[in-house]
């Protein structure tokens, strides 16, 4: 799912078709992307690491390969390259599996 198309359609959406690729068994998998769309508010990097990792669980609970989506909170708030690797690392480090960075 391109990222366009992910922020256009919502969380609700995109999960209801995760699931349901999910179910199809495709022998090479599928990709979707893992942001922090269901949650009402981001109030601190910690709100976006379980976020994400959330949607990462759902993906791969669903034989997906997640796509970490760009973290605009980061940008909003100023974030240092310190800070993108905290949050990143963070976010890895909660995480089984392969995980592609977009």
């Amino acid at each position: 799912m391109d990222t366009a198309q992910r922020f256009e359609v919502g969380w609700d959406v995109a999960q209801r078709l995760i699931e349901e690729t999910g179910r199809l068994g495709l022998p090479r998998g599928f990709v979707a992307g893992a942001g922090v769309d269901h949650l009402a508010a981001v109030r601190s990097k910690r709100d976006l690491v379980d976020g994400v990792v959330h949607q990462v669980q759902v993906i791969q609970a669903n034989g997906g390969l997640p796509i970490i989506l760009p973290m605009l909170w980061l940008t909003a708030h100023g974030a240092t390259a310190d800070e993108y690797v905290e949050v990143y690392g963070a976010i890895v480090r909660q995480c089984r599996g392969p995980l592609f960075v977009h």
